[in-house]
C-alpha cells in the first residue's frame, strides 16, 4: 500500500536518445558530401574483362597472326617447297619428253618434298608450339599461344588437336582463320574449343 504521508513521484519515462550537436545529422545517416556507400566503387568486371587472358597480357591482333602464319607456311618450310617445285617440273618435262627416267626421279624428288613438309609442320606446330607456345611465325612476330587457365604452353597434344581442327574448320570457308576479325577475344573457333589464347609475348631468346 501507498503511505499518504509521502508525496507521488512519478515513474521515470523512457530514456530519449541523445541528440546529435547542433548542425550534426542524426546517428546512422549519412553526413552531407559523404559518399553514399559504394559510391566511387569500380563497376564489377565485364564478361570480357573476366576472360582476360591469364596475367593480362595482351591479346594479339589478327594481322599479327595473319603475318606469323605467312611465315610459318611458305618460310619456314622453303626446302620443301622448292623440292616439290623440282620434282613437278622434272615430271612435267619427263612426261612431255617421254622419259622414265626423269618422271622416277621427279617422283622421288616429290616423294622427298612431302616428306620434309610432314617433319617442319611436326616440328614447328606440335613439338615447338606444344612446348613453348611459339611457332617460327609466331616467334618473328612476337605472338605466343596459350593456355587459359595458367598462361603456359598448351602441350603438344593440344598443338596437334588444334592442327587439324583448325584445318577441318577452315574448310567452311576459312571460317576459322577469319573468326578473329570479329571475336572480342580475338580467338578462332580452334582457341575456344582448346581453350587457348594467341598472346602478344615476344620470345625473349629471340
Amino acid at each position: 500500500m501507498t503511505d499518504p504521508s509521502q508525496p507521488h513521484v512519478p515513474s521515470p519515462g523512457p530514456t530519449p536518445p541523445p541528440q546529435p550537436p547542433q548542425g550534426q545529422p542524426p546517428q546512422g545517416q549519412p553526413q552531407y558530401g559523404q559518399p553514399q556507400p559504394g559510391y566511387g566503387a569500380p563497376p564489377p568486371p565485364t564478361p570480357y574483362q573476366q576472360q582476360q587472358p591469364y596475367g593480362g597480357v595482351p591479346l594479339a591482333a589478327w594481322g599479327d597472326r595473319a603475318v606469323a602464319y605467312l611465315w610459318d607456311f611458305i618460310v619456314f618450310p622453303w626446302p620443301a617447297w622448292i623440292a616439290l617445285i623440282v620434282g613437278y617440273a622434272l615430271l612435267g618435262i619427263g612426261a612431255g619428253n617421254e622419259s622414265g627416267a626423269m618422271v622416277g626421279i621427279g617422283v622421288l624428288v616429290v616423294l622427298v618434298g612431302v616428306g620434309l613438309m610432314i617433319w617442319r609442320v611436326v616440328v614447328n606446330y606440335f613439338l615447338d608450339q606444344g612446348r613453348t607456345g611459339y611457332t617460327y611465325g609466331k616467334r618473328k612476330v612476337g605472338i605466343r599461344t596459350v593456355g587459359i587457365a595458367d598462361g603456359q604452353p598448351a602441350g603438344v597434344g593440344s598443338c596437334v588437336g588444334r592442327y587439324f581442327l583448325h584445318g577441318l574448320i577452315n574448310q567452311a570457308c576459312y571460317l576459322d582463320f577469319l573468326w578473329p576479325l570479329w571475336d572480342p577475344m580475338k580467338q578462332t573457333l580452334t582457341d575456344k574449343v582448346l581453350s587457348t589464347y594467341v598472346v602478344q609475348q615476344p620470345d625473349p631468346g629471340v
